[in-house]
């Protein structure tokens, strides 16, 4: 995940997890523990991408993968802290997490 972003840039935030042969059920994707975005291997809606209006974050739902999003018209307030949640069937770890904070900066004219 990037650290800082400009004004006006896209971003992309990719939640790579080494899973071994196990299958991830669910994607999460959250901006200061809000979630945000969703894939979801179950999902009964027959569209397993879920996106969720939040103040600051804007998709290109066009560029959606299922372990990663794109943040388009980035703003001041798009900082932040992102995290993204794998969720598995396994008897002992049901998910795993990683997370990382975002600034936006300015460009200096």
């Amino acid at each position: 995940m990037p650290s800082f972003a400009y004004i006006g840039d896209s971003i992309t935030i990719e939640c790579s997890v080494d899973l071994g042969r196990l299958l991830a059920t669910s994607i999460s994707f959250f901006k200061n523990n809000t979630e945000i975005y969703k894939w979801s291997r179950t999902n009964d809606r027959g569209n397993p991408f879920s996106f969720f209006p939040t103040a600051g974050v804007s998709f290109d739902t066009d560029k959606q993968k299922y372990n990663e999003i794109e943040l388009i018209n980035i703003e001041t307030e798009t900082s932040g802290n992102y995290s993204c949640r794998v969720k598995i069937n396994h008897a002992v770890m049901n998910y795993v997490e990683l997370s990382g904070s975002l600034s936006v900066l300015s460009r200096k004219s």
